[in-house]
């Protein structure tokens, strides 16, 4: 009779669960699933701020721009010799990721793309010391008679691992993707990357958003954030896994004429050794 109890006990257990798993949230007014990771186990945060996106169509004649960075506090800038190519080549991933479904009308040129700024440096000014790397790569639908600039060459190694440099320094607005690493890129072998993605969009109605698109929108991005992740060298990396969800709206004042909603996905990079 006991292990019958014990048997009967853990069905409906199991049934409860089940239950409780399959449920499909409330996307119609603000809330969340799943476990927030504590703050101080976040290696990385990452913002998307589609409110600062290209359109998907251009204009002919009119110049777009995909601007990203990435950054990390350390507690020394040192003697300058620290290798930024990680640190551009993700910046200017995620620049080109912004513009990359921009489509050019019939009546102008294909599109015409080029890096017009880009920085990596380390500041001291003030701790904790900031290095970083921002790119801008620029988009124009050309008309006949438009020049199409060459931008800046790739830098070279040498480059990209010499004295802190600062080159154009950029004028024209904030980034539209930017992350913050905590952690070390690669991800440590074996180890466990935990990140935020933030993903923020206009709405007119904070108390009419249909929240389903936005998330499914938000998580789609922070597995491909994911996909751009590597593991050192002898680790293989797990598969996607998502930790928590949370979608709210952000009444802005009057004037602003539109609302953000936003969008936190936390979800884990693991390296293991061989795989898993």
């Amino acid at each position: 009779m006991t292990t019958i109890n014990h048997t009967l006990s853990y069905l409906v257990v199991l049934l409860f669960a089940s239950a409780v798993a399959g449920c499909t949230p409330d996307y119609s007014k603000s809330g969340s699933e799943g476990t927030p990771p504590k703050e101080a186990d976040l290696d990385r945060g990452v913002t998307y701020d589609e409110t600062r996106l290209p359109p998907k169509v251009g204009q002919c004649g009119k110049t777009y721009s995909g601007r990203a960075t990435v950054n990390q506090n350390v507690f020394t800038c040192g003697n300058g010799n620290f290798d930024f190519s990680e640190f551009y080549n993700r910046s200017l991933a995620s620049a080109n990721f912004q513009i990359q479904n921009i489509q050019c009308p019939d009546s102008c040129g294909p599109r015409h793309d080029w890096v017009a700024t880009r920085i990596w440096a380390c500041f001291d000014l003030v701790k904790p010391f900031r290095q970083f790397a921002f790119v801008e790569v620029n988009a124009i639908c050309p008309k006949a008679a438009d020049a199409k600039p060459k931008g800046l060459p790739i830098p070279t190694a040498l480059q990209l691992n010499t004295a802190p440099t600062l080159q154009n320094y950029p004028a024209t607005g904030p980034a539209i993707i930017a992350e913050t690493i905590g952690d070390e890129v690669p991800v440590n072998c074996p180890g466990v990357d935990t990140s935020n993605f933030e993903y923020s969009k206009t709405v007119k109605d904070c108390n009419k958003v249909d929240y389903t698109p936005l998330v499914s929108t938000a998580e789609g991005l922070a597995r491909t954030h994911h996909q751009s992740l590597s593991c050192k060298p002898g680790c293989l990396k797990s598969p996607f896994k998502k930790l928590h969800t949370k979608w709210q709206c952000e009444v802005q004042p009057t004037a602003a004429k539109e609302n953000i909603a936003r969008i936190e996905v936390d979800y884990e990079t693991a390296c293991r050794r061989g795989g898993g």
